[in-house]
């Protein structure tokens, strides 16, 4: 409920224009971890299997910690939500290549990652 109220003050923030990001070096798979054994809960009792396949070589990820946590909680329980029971659910995160020499790797931003089977 507390993420919903924050979720919903963020967004009144962003159409006001003050939205304001705490922005840290997030370790992206300890927050996946997290909010995927949060969510297994749920899908336990929907008896669907949710599991999550985290690159542990993921760098440090700049962003802000709450809003990326809330974001995770919704695709995942979008996920749970319209996966049937007896279906699987997989969170994936690694380290995308780039094609520009000019850039580091970095974490691919694609729905791929997360996606009902």
């Amino acid at each position: 409920m507390l993420d919903m109220v924050d979720s919903l003050m963020d967004i009144n923030r962003m159409e006001e224009g003050v939205l304001v990001a705490e922005v840290e070096a997030v370790n992206f798979k300890v927050l996946i971890e997290r909010v995927v054994g949060k969510m297994k809960v749920v899908a336990d009792q929907r008896q669907i299997a949710l599991s999550n396949f985290v690159d542990p070589e993921l760098p440090l990820v700049w962003a802000d910690k709450d809003m990326i946590r809330r974001v995770l909680i919704n695709l995942l329980d979008n996920a749970l939500k319209y996966t049937p029971s007896g279906g699987r659910i997989e969170c994936r995160a690694n380290i995308a290549p780039t094609a520009d020499s000019d850039r580091e790797p970095g974490v691919p931003t694609t729905k791929d990652h997360l996606r009902s089977l």
